[in-house]
């Protein structure tokens, strides 16, 4: 990537695949044990019944249902928390093949593609030595929380960088299909639009707009006239204001927390389209999850799994970098409130640590000029 600094050549390998086994070990044991930690209180950290439950829902009209789709997760989900479906009916729709399976089966294979995606997408970043990428994958915990958890957010990242790779070819086409598609969660995909806006990259920005009005023409197909006040209600309603964004920031806030959230948000999309302009087209497709991550009206940590081609990045560019996102190579931070028995204070210092050292990456790998 330009501007990155050389790394040395001489360092073993080896080193790095036994990092790569033991963050690994690390990470999934971290998250199995929070799993089974609180699973007696009711919390089960597992959310693929709920991609299960809304493909079975697929097409009946029920799809935001909530009592309907919680029938079917209570089938398979221990815990005594449900969680409504915030996708858009497309995905719910692709899902109709996984959910027509036996359960365990499905799981298997949602298992599997997961995996397969978060190895795509360290394999395909260019950021450095693979062996390198794979020991910082394997001790980023977001990852690992998002293949245990049953969530998507390795769909989302491998199409952001298969749409770097193909844009940074030229294949605008097929880059601007890619970034429409991970529209599935449009608010973590807001950074990438402002991207393709900032370059002008016009043939990209036509196809990401036929791959989302496809995403709409779907879900209207599927669930009719009425599912988008029903979508919209959920999508607004669900998650604690004390996550790993900017709404968490501005929800720490004692008054005005909306508006604090706007104006946080319009800050980051306004510097991401000024460094768009500048950057080569990695390091801003990098910047763009990244900022996707902070400007989304709610966020977990499985969805920091968007900022590893960042921090992949911070690793070639400066010490200072570096520096930063050693603390989104902690699994511990991200665990934090569980081992302090879910205290408030708990969630406010992972809160701040986590977006703290994002910013801090993200404005070290940004101020980097790209080359001519």
């Amino acid at each position: 990537m330009a501007g990155a600094e050389r790394e040395p050549a001489n360092d073993p390998r080896e080193l790095f695949y036994l990092a790569t086994l033991l963050g690994i070990l690390v990470c999934f044991l971290f998250n199995g044990f929070t799993m089974s930690r609180y699973s007696p209180l009711g919390w089960q950290g597992d959310d693929f019944p709920t991609f299960y439950a809304a493909g079975k829902l697929s097409g009946t009209g029920s799809l935001y249902d909530y009592p309907a789709l919680r029938a079917i997760e209570r089938q398979y989900r221990v815990g005594a928390f449900g969680l409504p479906f915030v996708r858009l009916p497309a995905q719910a729709w692709v899902l109709k093949p996984l959910a027509a399976l036996p359960y365990r089966t499905a799981r298997i294979v949602w298992l599997v593609a997961t995996c397969a995606a978060a190895i795509l997408f360290v394999f395909w970043w260019p950021a450095g030595r693979f062996d390198r990428r794979l020991a910082l994958a394997a001790w980023f915990l977001p990852i690992a929380n998002c293949i245990l958890g049953g969530q998507d957010d390795v769909f989302s990242t491998l199409l952001g960088v298969a749409a770097a790779r193909w844009l940074a070819a030229g294949r605008d086409s097929l880059g601007g299909f890619a970034i429409g598609s991970a529209f599935f969660k449009p608010n973590l995909g807001i950074g990438l639009a402002v991207f393709l806006l900032a370059t002008r990259r016009w043939r990209a920005i036509g196809w990401a707009t036929v791959a989302a009005l496809l995403q709409i023409a779907v879900s209207f197909l599927a669930e009719g006239t009425g599912w988008l006040r029903a979508y919209s209600q959920g999508f607004f309603e669900v998650a604690d204001p004390v996550q790993p964004n900017l709404r968490g920031l501005a929800g720490m806030l004692p008054f005005g927390q909306i508006y604090a959230e706007i104006i946080l948000a319009a800050i980051a999309l306004v510097a991401l389209w000024i460094a768009s302009r500048r950057l080569d087209c990695f390091t801003s497709v990098a910047l763009a999850l990244a900022t996707g991550l902070l400007t989304s009206h709610h966020a977990n940590v499985y969805d920091i799994t968007l900022a590893y081609p960042v921090v992949a990045t911070a690793w070639t560019v400066s010490r200072a970098a570096r520096l930063f996102s050693i603390p989104l190579l902690l699994p511990a931070l991200y665990l934090l409130p569980y081992f302090a028995n879910l205290s408030h204070a708990a969630f406010v210092v992972r809160h701040i640590g986590i977006v703290a050292a994002l910013i801090g990456v993200m404005i070290c790998v940004g101020a980097r000029r790209a080359t001519p």
